[in-house]
């Protein structure tokens, strides 16, 4: 399938600090039920999940509508993700993780495609990512890697060259977003989202999500690196307290198992792999009977 142009819409280029967590148990039905249990305490509690209808954030609201206001999270859509890479799968190592992660995604209502790209930028045995994430939003569906910035484009072009990408991995998933003020912190404001979805890569590979990150969404500039950390350390100890033995720190991004898949699919056969990327469609996972 042949493309229009990609023109962009509008940018974001940011850094991104988060903490990521597995739900444990036993089957999909039993994670999501404790997923949905975490989710509910969150909400509820009034002590480090200090959320955005409680003060201070809420000291400037009229005592009225604060009694009539819904609680302050967002259930977002289904959303439908696509992961990018070339044949040689560049950008991921051999456990699947992404040093340079491709993604489109459909935005409803705008008509138009946001592209991530994220670049990490350290991830070893620390628990919480540092990752530089830049999206844009453009007016047609593709990768467009011209867009980026200088000092992202340079390294982008020697990792991927002139490569093609194609959508090789799908997510099919919902987030659940709560914006909240750390143990009461004016100054920070933290983001507590609750994932669930399905993973697909393009031979029909399947994988389940269910995760809780915890991202710091914006700090005073007098906020440093260590009161973060703190910040995190906090979150995790009140989760595990609240629910012993059913989350564990990851560093593992959600499409890393189908990409750890793909890589070990094209380490036992190359010429088979190499054959049914050449013969994916640009356009695969918007045809019937994809998935």
């Amino acid at each position: 399938m042949k493309s229009a142009k990609l023109n962009i819409i509008s940018d974001s280029d940011k850094p991104e600090l988060e903490r990521k967590y597995r739900i444990l148990g036993d089957n999909f039905e039993k994670r999501v039920h404790v997923l949905n249990e975490i989710y509910r305490f969150v909400l509820e509690d009034p002590d480090h999940f200090t959320t955005l209808d409680l003060p201070p954030h809420a000291l400037m609201f009229d005592e009225l509508l604060l009694s009539s206001a819904q609680r302050p999270t967002t259930i977002k859509p289904l959303h439908h993700r696509l992961y990018w890479s070339t044949e040689t799968l560049s950008g991921y190592q051999t456990n699947g993780q992404a040093a340079a992660e491709f993604r489109t995604e459909r935005i409803l209502g705008k008509n138009c495609w946001e592209q991530v790209v994220k670049i990490s930028e350290f991830i070893g045995k620390a628990k919480t990512l540092q990752r530089r994430e830049i999206s844009y939003l453009l007016d047609n569906f593709g990768i467009n890697i011209s867009i980026l910035p200088e000092n992202v484009k340079k390294p982008i072009k020697k990792i991927l060259g002139n490569a093609t990408l194609k959508p090789v991995a799908c997510l099919q998933g919902q987030g659940m977003p709560v914006l909240y003020h750390p143990n009461g912190c004016p100054e920070i404001v933290c983001e507590i989202k609750f994932d669930l979805g399905i993973g697909h890569s393009f031979d029909g590979f399947k994988i389940d999500i269910t995760e809780i990150e915890v991202e710091v969404k914006e700090f005073a500039p007098e906020v440093d690196q260590k009161e973060i950390e703190v910040i995190f350390d906090n979150a995790e100890e009140f989760l595990n307290n609240a629910f012993p033995g059913s989350i564990v720190s990851t560093t593992v991004s959600k499409p890393a198992p189908l990409f750890r898949h793909l890589q070990d699919w094209k380490a036992k056969d190359l010429n088979a792999f190499r054959a049914a990327y050449k013969a994916l469609p640009l356009n695969y996972w918007a045809a019937p009977g994809a998935l």
